[in-house]
């Protein structure tokens, strides 16, 4: 069963203003505001989002390339290139 699903944006202010698009326009339910989440990353900032099926859609930002670094931006880059030679 599906549960939900992330997305990351690229400025902490990005959370803010989906936050606020998806509770005013969509009525969408807050499952937790906007807030600091240190203890997944540092500078971690995330809302967590529910739309009426019950799915659940977590908007985060996390500065620089977060826990993953190099290894895996260096996959995405190997398996781009695998994709554009095949």
């Amino acid at each position: 069963m599906f549960s939900g699903a992330p997305t990351r944006r690229r400025r902490c202010e990005d959370v803010d203003v989906i936050h606020g698009f998806a509770v005013s326009a969509l009525k969408a339910r807050v499952v937790h505001p906007p807030e600091p989440g240190e203890q997944f990353a540092p500078g971690y900032y995330s809302v967590l989002l529910e739309d009426p099926d019950g799915i659940r859609v977590e908007v985060n930002f996390v500065p620089g390339k977060g826990h993953f670094g190099d290894a895996v931006f260096g996959i995405m880059g190997s398996l781009k290139r695998y994709i554009v030679e095949f």
